[in-house]
This record gives C-alpha cells, sequence and structure tokens, in this order.
C-alpha cells in the first residue's frame, strides 16, 4: 500500500528560500531512491512563510530507508532546522 507524506513547515521570517532551497537541492537525488513516487516542495500562496513536502513511497519500507538516508544526510551536514519555525507532518494511505 503506498504512502503519502504532507510535510507541512513554516520558515523563520527571512529564511523561506533556505529552506527551500534546502529541500530543493536534495529533491532530485530523494526522487531516486527506490520506492519514491514524488518528493516535490510548494510554496503556499496564503502563507508566505510556509513550505509544504509533497511525498509519496511505494510502502512503508521504502520510506523507512528513506529516513534513514535522511538520518545520514543530517549528520553529513543536511540541516533545515535553523530555518523552520514549525512543522507538522501527516501520513496518509492510498
Amino acid at each position: 500500500m503506498a504512502v503519502r507524506i504532507i510535510v507541512t513547515m513554516d520558515a523563520v521570517p527571512g529564511k523561506r528560500d533556505a529552506l527551500a532551497e534546502a529541500f530543493n537541492a536534495i529533491c532530485p537525488e530523494v526522487e531516486q531512491e527506490p520506492g519514491c513516487q514524488q518528493y516535490e516542495m510548494h510554496q503556499s500562496l496564503a502563507h508566505p512563510n510556509r513550505l509544504v513536502l509533497l511525498e509519496k513511497w511505494d510502502d512503508e519500507a521504502s520510506l523507512k530507508v528513506h529516513q534513514e538516508r535522511m538520518s545520514e544526510r543530517r549528520a553529513n551536514g543536511f540541516n533545515a532546522d535553523d530555518y523552520r519555525a514549525e512543522r507538522w507532518v501527516e501520513r496518509f494511505v492510498d
């Protein structure tokens, strides 16, 4: 069963572009991960500092591998926390 993830992030004021750049830089790499069907960043029209990351994975197993890779990325310097004020994560199934 496919898993969809919607990550809503409010950027620290003045840091929206840096937050978007951090994720846009890894999007092409993540999209090549096994099981990734979608990994896209979008900006809210209603809330200028809000970004939404849309993810779709083949199943829980491929999502778990992705989460492990994200932990590795953070260990190797990927850090969006400096630009993010708040974050909400919702999981859905197809």
